[in-house]
């Protein structure tokens, strides 16, 4: 059984661990000490050397970074290039110690969105680890999952369809600020999860290679905000309203969809529908509503 280290205990990690717990020995690194059945929790204030023993020690086969600030509550510039560049590069060379260790990184489509100013500060140090990556001269195995528009349980508060379904669940309705035509490539956490395993896996060897995680499809937000608040009404019982402006906020990002042809490649597809993984994704709520 292969030893996965999994450093932050955010959206993605927390499914991670949900999905594969059984199929991986799994190790979190996280700020609090957390009690999962099965996983074994190391906190840390800060990479100290003796926490770097610790993980040396340990030795695992497989350091997924996880870790990820995005800036949408006030934190400083400083503080979101910190996270998303320099602790994920004291991962990194810390993980080159390791014989034969894989290192696993989650990059955004943002990345591509060069003249996009929303969140900008993310989009900026998510970039500059990424140059820094396809740049690293001598590094030996090196995987970036790069994520399309994610969604379904356990997502992130501030992110658009957790502050939509839980409004709608709260108030019964829900304003948008744009007439919602944007195009956006929606992709289920699980599937997700399903390509992180197949990459956990290959056998070969890669320095830095991408892995474009996404349907290959675009949607726009109207149609899966719709589809969504159908899902909450049926679940629930309940009657909703959805207000769209008229403004349009058409950007480059509507263009952006993912080339999957990498993860194709090791045999990886898509299963959940967006119909279904909304459906899924409103019932874990509904349950704790």
């Amino acid at each position: 059984m292969k030893k996965v280290m999994i450093f932050g205990y955010g959206f993605i990690a927390k499914n991670i661990i949900t999905y594969l717990k059984d199929e991986y020995e799994i190790h979190l690194v996280s700020r609090k000490d957390y009690d999962i059945d099965g996983i074994t929790c190391h906190p840390y204030e800060a990479l100290t050397e003796e926490k770097k023993s610790l993980i040396l020690a340990i030795n695992p086969d497989v350091i997924i970074s996880t870790i990820v600030e995005y800036g949408r509550f006030g934190q400083s510039q400083k503080y979101v290039e910190f996270v998303n560049y320099q602790l994920n590069k004291e991962i990194f060379e810390l993980c080159q110690k390791i014989k034969n260790c894989r290192f696993v990184w989650f990059d955004t489509f943002f990345s591509k969105a060069i003249n996009h100013e929303y969140l900008s500060a993310y989009r900026k140090s998510k970039s500059k680890f990424l140059d820094y990556l396809t740049k690293y001269n001598s590094c030996d195995d090196v995987s970036i999952l790069c994520l399309y528009h994610v969604y379904g349980p356990g997502d992130s508060k501030g992110k658009f369809f957790h502050e939509l379904l839980h409004t709608l669940i709260k108030y019964k309705e829900f304003k948008l600020n744009t007439d919602g035509y944007q195009k956006r490539d929606f992709i289920y956490i699980g599937d997700v999860v399903s390509a992180l395993d197949l990459v956990i896996q290959e056998k070969e060897k890669t320095c830095a290679k991408i892995y474009e995680v996404g349907t290959g499809n675009l949607n726009t937000i109207r149609d899966a905000a719709q589809i969504l608040r159908n899902e909450v009404e049926s679940a629930l019982g309940i009657k909703t309203v959805l207000d769209f402006s008229n403004r349009s906020l058409s950007d480059e990002l509507d263009t952006l969809k993912a080339d999957n042809l990498e993860l194709r490649k090791i045999g990886w597809s898509p299963k959940m529908k967006l119909e279904e993984g909304m459906r899924n994704y409103v019932r874990h709520v509904a349950k704790k509503a």
